[in-house]
């Protein structure tokens, strides 16, 4: 398989995870005690977060590589989601 192809391959899968977790996220909020005002702004956070973090990933990429910063990225999403998961 090229590389490329994994490479779609394996964003693809992550992003159908993400609509698959936005789906239920709210409703999980919901259940834990947030209210809608606070549950907007988790999700804006989460956005601008999202964006701002794109321009120095992209100067990281050009940088030292593709590979590594998609490496990187993955393991940072790793511990976010561990870090995530023990969270009360």
């Amino acid at each position: 398989m090229r590389p490329t192809t994994t490479y779609a391959l394996v964003l693809s899968t992550r992003d159908m995870s993400i609509m698959f977790i936005s789906a239920t996220y709210a409703p999980f909020l919901k259940q834990i005690g947030l209210n809608n005002s606070q549950i907007t702004i988790v999700n804006w956070s989460f956005a601008v977060l999202m964006l701002l973090a794109q321009v120095p990933t992209g100067v990281f990429a050009d940088r030292f590589g593709r590979a590594l910063s998609v490496k990187l990225g993955l393991l940072i999403l790793f511990l976010g989601h561990f870090a995530y998961f023990f969270a009360q």
